[in-house]
């Protein structure tokens, strides 16, 4: 009984204080309009001057996460690199890096579209540095060899190279190979696996004096890595079935859209489909962040409410919205 008394003292005590203030407003009318009206017109001031549309995909997670802090500070580190991948797949391994070098070609002449390219890696300026990948063993190895051509090397080389012909190979050998594989010593395996060399490039240059190949390379048992020297190397799977190209789109740091970079990924589809047109016996493949955010809708030609990310745009767009239920286009 105590607490249904208590109970309704308290509920008449606020509606007397509902009705004196309902009281004062009815006495007061002009007094609580002017009130509203200066309320309404600071609201509105302040919504145009203040109100921000925020795009970016990192604004729907709160700032105080772990995760969000952790991907803010990696962004800091190292930047925003946000990378198209271009995936190229067929069996005609000639054939995609040939259509990686046209669609590079192509990249290049958009640089206010595309501003990095990556597909392949060209080292053949370090061939002349390839000694730098031989190991230790390797490299006593090859001091042992040069030692015992010193003669060519030192003051009697014009007469020692003169020694170096078929006429004389050719004896030398037939002795060695007349000896058991026991008796040979590593001189002898040298000056075999040189005249071979020197016939292979002899045999070589005379089908095609263009392809001429040095003989003197076989002092030296060349290292796995050494064949990247030789020749520009593409980013391909390990079977030789896909290739990769990646590219940067140019994106606008001011400009406050859901897709910045819509216009240099809709250029990246239109080269692939000529690419395509082009080589119709391979695959191309767009993926990765900027392409995977950007969609076909809303369409380019119907941008609402004023200027992209403009107070503005963002009054209108709300407005519209909680009136009409829609956004105003412009």
């Amino acid at each position: 009984m105590a607490q249904e008394g208590s109970r309704a003292e308290s509920t008449a005590r606020l509606g007397r204080l509902f009705g004196h203030g309902i009281g004062w407003v009815t006495r007061h009318p002009w007094l609580v309009l002017s009130f509203c009206v200066v309320t309404a017109g600071l609201s509105l001031h302040a919504a145009m001057n203040e109100l921000q549309q925020r795009t970016q995909r990192d604004d729907l997670m709160s700032a105080r996460k772990e995760v969000q802090q952790r991907w803010q500070h990696y962004l800091k580190e190292f930047g925003n690199d946000d990378d198209m991948v271009l995936v190229v797949e067929g069996d005609d391994l000639p054939e995609m890096r040939q259509s990686l070098d046209q669609l590079a070609a192509e990249i290049r002449k958009q640089p206010r579209q595309f501003d990095r390219l990556f597909y392949r890696v060209d080292l053949t300026p370090l061939k002349n540095r390839a000694l730098m990948l031989m190991d230790a063993e390797e490299l006593k190895l090859l001091e042992t060899r040069l030692d015992a051509m010193s003669p060519l090397f030192g003051p009697l080389a014009l007469l020692a190279w003169q020694q170096i012909t078929l006429d004389n190979l050719i004896p030398q050998a037939n002795s060695i190979l007349k000896k058991p594989e026991a008796d040979r010593t590593p001189s002898d395996r040298d000056l075999l696996t040189q005249l071979q060399a020197i016939l292979r490039s002899a045999r070589e240059f005379l089908a095609d004096p263009s392809k001429y190949s040095n003989p003197w390379g076989s002092l030296v048992q060349r290292a796995p890595e050494a064949g990247s020297l030789d020749e520009p190397q593409y980013f391909t799977s390990a079977d030789g079935k896909l290739a990769f190209l990646l590219v940067r789109p140019v994106v606008n740091p001011e400009e406050k859209s859901f897709t910045p970079a819509a216009e240099a990924v809709e250029r990246m589809r239109s080269l692939l489909a000529q690419a395509q047109a082009d080589h119709p016996r391979l695959r191309f493949g767009l993926t990765d962040s900027p392409s995977s955010k950007t969609t076909r809708w809303p369409p380019p030609t119907r941008t609402a409410c004023g200027r992209p990310g403009s107070p503005w745009r963002a009054w209108r767009c709300s407005t519209s919205w909680s009136i009409a239920g829609y956004a105003i286009p412009c």
